[in-house]
């Protein structure tokens, strides 16, 4: 009895190392690390995956495009505790997505990464070039292995053809900059004056998902906002300010811009003065 103990504990060793080997196989799996990245075609150095036209929306279409580093052409690659990883585009904050269908689906950004479309396997193809499976089964896949700007990009079973290999280029997250123009309420007003409009425009690199304007009192406290939902990177907006809505007393406005990643640009502080 007490052999047959030791040879169920040997057993019972031996599967557990079985398993957490089988576990750090399974986790070295992940061969590039987290992080930005451009993703290259493996049928031509010049071509890397690309939203396009900078879509903000469900079903924007991934295509193939000339290298050029704006927004669209970078993805934030993260693993999930399943093993898969999830590309998201940084200029809009969706996920690739292949589409539901047969062998040949399209793929394009989704908002939210709950599906099992949106999950991605690198398998390695050498060279430093990977294999992207979906977890559906099929691989991404240039189109026809074409190099025309605005090529489709699909899943298909794998074939080991260059249209299917793809390379993480590491890139910095870009920076989120604008130019923001507008005219100023600085200056001394009564609580009886006409109102007055501040207007501007705003043009950046990512699309702005939303845009605050604040005012304070001069203690710092908050005491209106109003905010707007352009999804665009080039824009005007507009505020009529009625003094008669205000105290005497002195405050201070700042302007705040936000693209779909939580970037955020901030005005400096603009003060003016009501009298009664």
């Amino acid at each position: 009895m007490r052999e047959i103990g030791k040879k169920f504990a040997l057993f019972f060793g031996a599967v557990s190392l079985i398993l957490l080997f089988n576990c750090s196989v399974y986790a070295a799996n992940n061969p590039i690390r987290n992080g930005y990245y451009m993703i290259q075609s493996g049928n031509a150095s010049d071509r890397v995956l690309d939203i396009n036209n900078f879509s903000m929306s469900n079903g924007g279409n991934l295509e193939i495009y000339q290298k050029n580093k704006t927004s669209n052409q970078v993805f934030y690659v993260s693993y999930g505790r399943h093993g898969y990883c999830y590309i998201r585009a940084v200029h809009s904050g969706y996920y690739l997505h292949k589409a539901n269908g047969g062998r040949t689906d399209d793929v394009h950004q989704w908002e939210g990464y709950g599906a099992l479309n949106t999950q991605w396997a690198l398998e390695s193809a050498g060279n430093g070039y990977y294999y992207v499976r979906n977890r559906s089964g099929n691989y991404l896949d240039n189109s026809g292995g074409r190099t025309d700007l605005g090529n489709n990009v699909i899943t298909y079973p794998r074939n080991y053809s260059a249209a299917q290999k793809w390379k993480f280029i590491p890139t910095k997250k870009p920076k989120f900059s604008a130019s923001l123009k507008w005219s100023s309420l600085e200056g001394t007003y009564k609580r009886n004056f006409p109102p007055r409009i501040i207007s501007g425009r705003v043009y950046a690199n990512y699309p702005v998902t939303k845009l605050s304007l604040s005012i304070y009192n001069s203690r710092g406290k908050e005491v209106k906002t109003k905010s707007i939902s352009p999804n665009s990177r080039d824009f005007t907006f507009s505020y009529r300010f009625v003094f008669s809505n205000f105290s005497a007393g002195k405050y201070y406005y700042r302007i705040r811009i936000w693209n779909v990643v939580g970037d955020e640009i901030c005005s400096r502080d603009h003060s003016f003065s009501i009298k009664r």
